[in-house]
């Protein structure tokens, strides 16, 4: 339950899991699903100062997430540190089907922020040197293929890869 009364509750294992997962990227759905709850900020506040770092010594970073509140949140972050930011989810239509090509072309510090599932697939990220990991879902092809979209042929440096994984949570589970 939230202050104001609000509650989350899951009767199917699958739905627990989601539910889960949602809270340790700082929200959970509300039971009518109307509403998403913001429960913490401990996970996205280790993201800024990753992000930070890495913009601060002039690096594109891509960041993967799981679900579009976290997208969202993360693309607010990027906002508020004036960093440009491409954010890239669900079906992929009009000015958003260009960004990673955008992201590529761009000279100085970014971040591609990528739905996990749509970020795994068919892109070339290879302008990055960095990938961070803010959630996971549960597909091994999807974790791979998000590593191949910096992986790619033209890619001229080490690739470095930060996971961020709460303590105690289902993502020691899932991971």
């Amino acid at each position: 339950f939230t202050e104001n009364g609000e509650s989350a509750s899951a009767a199917i294992v699958l739905t627990q899991l989601m539910r889960l997962s949602q809270i340790t990227g700082g929200f959970v759905t509300s039971d009518d699903d109307h509403a998403h709850l913001q429960i913490g900020s401990e996970k996205l506040n280790a993201l800024e100062e990753v992000l930070d770092e890495l913009i601060d010594a002039e690096e594109k970073v891509v960041v993967f997430a799981r679900f579009r509140w976290e997208i969202d949140r993360i693309e607010d972050l990027c906002a508020r540190n004036h960093w440009r930011a491409y954010k890239y989810y669900g079906p992929v239509k009009g000015e958003r089907v260009n960004y990673p090509r955008q992201f590529m072309i761009y000279r100085g510090p970014a971040v591609f922020i990528a739905q996990t599932a749509t970020g795994s697939l068919s892109i070339d990220l290879s302008a990055a040197a960095y990938g961070v990991f803010y959630s996971f879902d549960y597909s091994l092809i999807n974790w791979i293929q998000c590593h191949d979209r910096l992986h790619r042929f033209g890619q001229l440096r080490k690739v470095i890869y930060r996971y961020l994984i709460a303590d105690h949570t289902i993502d020691g589970e899932v991971w």
